[in-house]
């Protein structure tokens, strides 16, 4: 081999090692930056954590009423006169001028909007919320404030909480957990709960679009319609009707609490507080309307 040939191997070979020192490099480098990148995320995760639990630290204090008449142009005033009057008649409690700091009215123009109330103190909040259920047949209802994260999860919640309800258990909203019978319902199997029912629900409109009949299913005449006399179909419709109440009475029982879907231990936490914090007129809606606002004052 000769020099020439030798010169341009020893340059290769150079060029090789440099790049594999090179690469080693950027590797450390985007590892680095990843470690990094990690630690900035889980930063600003802990900072918006503590930022949630201070807002609602400070909506301690406020109540948020509901279906009170609102006149044009209301003054925080005139607003917080109507909460005084709202709770003097009907829970017979009597606030004095220091005891409400302020109230107003939140959200858009819109209908009766809601006023947010913030209490002097604590323990006539936590009075006026307990009673609320004398506000029944008025109209009216009241719940506590709470911040954007923890609305956004009593809606997700909520339809669980009308549906346990619905299979007859004792179940609450606690700030932002679903308390049924005492056990506090695990998010992630909650998620599949619902992801099951759409799949259900996409399976039943195949089935309603394709004439009540599973996709690729055609009618077949029955073997004893075909050959059985009039008198012997009859029979045997009479027999399959009576066998089709009794499976329709096995399903029935079969949806009691033991079988429900929200009787799983796997998916509940043990806890011993199940007050409920929604009270008032709109004991079965709850948050329909209510997770709507609500602002610090």
């Amino acid at each position: 081999m000769d020099a020439g040939a030798e010169a341009v191997l020893s340059a290769l070979k150079e060029i090789r090692s440099e790049v594999s020192l090179y690469r080693a490099e950027i590797q450390q480098s985007i590892q680095a930056q990843g470690g990094r990148m990690d630690r900035i995320e889980a930063e600003v995760s802990r900072l918006a954590s503590r930022v949630d639990y201070l807002e609602n630290q400070s909506r301690r204090n406020n109540l948020v009423f509901y279906g009170i008449e609102e006149d044009a142009w209301e003054t925080w005033e005139k607003s917080e006169e109507k909460v005084k009057k709202l709770v003097r008649e009907k829970l017979g409690i009597d606030l004095g001028n220091k005891d409400i700091e302020r109230a107003h009215r939140t959200g858009r123009r819109k209908g009766r909007r809601p006023i947010v109330a913030k209490f002097a103190f604590f323990k006539d909040r936590e009075a006026i919320l307990r009673a609320g259920r004398n506000f029944s047949g008025s109209g009216v209802w009241v719940e506590e404030d709470f911040s954007e994260r923890v609305r956004e999860e009593r809606r997700f919640l909520k339809h669980h909480l009308i549906e346990a309800r619905r299979q007859g258990y004792h179940a609450v909203l606690r700030f932002d957990k679903l308390v049924v019978d005492g056990k506090v319902m695990d998010r992630a199997y909650l998620v599949e709960l619902d992801e099951v029912s759409r799949r259900n629900n996409e399976c039943r409109s195949r089935e309603v679009e394709g004439g009540g009949k599973r996709p690729g299913t055609v009618d077949r005449p029955s073997a004893v319609a075909a050959s059985s006399p009039p008198a012997a179909r009859t029979r045997s419709k009479a027999r399959k009707g009576s066998k089709e109440r009794v499976r329709s009475r096995s399903r029935g029982r079969g949806r009691g609490r033991s079988g429900s879907r929200y009787g799983r231990s796997c998916g509940c936490r043990t806890t011993s507080d199940t007050r409920n914090v929604v009270v008032g007129d709109e004991a079965e809606r709850r948050d329909e309307v209510g997770d709507r606002g609500g602002a610090t004052c």
